[in-house]
């Protein structure tokens, strides 16, 4: 019986091994294996040998050591990949193995409904090992098929969300390891048991339901701003136009008169005084206006308005090529604002004497818009990291362009390196 026990123990740790590093790809990245996580996994191994072994009780302090070893190697584990912070690598750790707890709860609780005299250990065990298992099936689905809505999805949520679902599941467990604990159960308790389980399997549905109410809310938050964004920006377009307009006729009204004036200048060989009149001329905002000619009159809205935000920022806005005008208006606002957004707070992170070029490069090829924006890098930042105060209602960028993106089967990638940080959309047009 102990070998068996034993043997089921370390194919749950194996599992346990293989899921936190299938959350931590699905989360972050993937990283590559390390001889460090080959030397973790002998004292690993052999901690959860020893716990199997003294489980019976025969050397609670050798249990304990292992018991503490385990679970601080399976941190060490997480946190040594280097891909999230350690408060994040620990919250990763504790949520997991917190689930797991609950599960291998209430597995003693259906067990004790029907059995009074069973091997709680290997019971915990074998409900952890079905849990471990549904789980990777679960996370490597999630993998291959939703990798990158899930990354957006996780960085919606705020720090209170989190807080709130850590404090939750620990008093499910408290509740669940309480009755798993009981040790005479009669058929009333029996009863308040099966109750008791399915209420905690409707709590974690009700979790599980708010979690992703509240990913729903930020998001149509961030859309809301969004829409409210691009309404700002076409009034502002449009008197922009209409200061254009009247300039136009005010030079025209005007045009008369300057020409009489130049012409006396002239006539009186006043050469240096006329050209500066001309200079002066030149110099009103009907000449030096910088317009931008997109083909798409939303997308030269938008610009226009980013290009002002840029120089107030020490930087400035390059465009080239052609926008479709088939784009819907409200997904040409949420790629383009806040992709551009991204750039200027990016070219703000550093100061430098000289101007901070923003790269904007948009063409149609065979029924594909194709849009690239690059800009100065210059420390490697994170593309994903916000320089903002409020961290919990910013970082939604990226998360809409994606989205947006892929609504119309389109295709979102990142080259995020010294000197040059680029985002490359494509997707069809009709």
């Amino acid at each position: 019986m102990i070998v068996f026990q034993t043997l089921i123990f370390v194919i749950a740790a194996v599992f346990y091994l293989l899921n936190l590093n299938n959350l931590v790809v699905l989360i972050f990245k993937n990283q590559k294996s390390k001889n460090l996580h080959i030397l973790l996994a002998i004292p690993y191994f052999v901690s959860c040998i020893l716990m199997s072994v003294y489980s019976n009780g025969s050397s609670p302090l050798i249990y304990f050591c292992a018991t503490v070893f385990f679970y601080i190697s399976i941190y060490i584990y997480i946190a040594i990949k280097k891909v999230c912070k350690k408060i994040t690598s620990a919250y990763i750790v504790i949520l997991f193995l917190s689930i797991d707890s609950i599960i291998q709860s209430l597995g003693c609780i259906i067990i004790r409904m029907f059995d009074k005299q069973f091997n709680q250990f290997l019971v915990w065990k074998i409900s952890s090992l079905l849990f471990n298992i549904i789980a990777f099936i679960v996370l490597r689905y999630l993998i291959d098929n939703y990798k990158n809505q899930v990354r957006d999805s996780v960085k919606l949520l705020s720090s209170r969300i989190y807080i709130l679902l850590l404090i939750s599941l620990f008093i499910i467990g408290e509740l669940c390891g309480n009755m798993a604990q009981a040790e005479k159960l009669s058929f009333t308790n029996n009863v308040n048991s099966l109750f008791t389980t399915l209420t905690v399997l409707i709590f974690l549905v009700v979790i599980m339901s708010f979690v992703f109410s509240s990913i729903s809310k930020q998001y149509y938050e961030s859309i809301s701003k969004v829409m409210e964004k691009q309404v700002h920006e076409q009034v502002n377009y449009y008197q922009k136009i209409n200061k254009l307009s009247d300039d136009i006729r005010g030079f025209r009204h005007d045009y008369k008169n300057h020409m009489i004036c130049l012409q006396a200048l002239l006539e009186g060989k006043e050469y240096a005084d006329a050209l500066e009149y001309v200079r002066d001329i030149t110099r009103q905002d009907i000449i030096e206006s910088n317009k931008f000619f997109s083909g798409n009159q939303i997308a030269d809205a938008i610009l226009s308005d980013k290009a002002e935000l840029a120089k107030q920022s020490g930087c400035k806005i390059e465009f080239d090529g052609f926008i479709s005008d088939e784009i819907r208006a409200t997904d040409l606002c949420i790629i383009l604002s806040n992709a551009l957004d991204n750039a200027i707070e990016a070219c703000a992170r550093f100061v430098t004497d000289d101007t901070k070029i923003i790269t904007l490069k948009c063409d149609v090829k065979q029924g594909i818009q194709l849009i690239r924006i690059s800009n100065p890098n210059e420390k490697n930042v994170s593309a994903t990291e916000t320089s903002k105060e409020d961290k919990d209602n910013h970082g939604f960028g990226l998360y809409n362009i994606r989205h947006t993106v892929e609504n119309h089967n389109g295709h979102m990638s990142i080259t995020s390196k010294t000197p040059v940080f680029i985002l490359d959309l494509e997707f069809p047009v009709t």
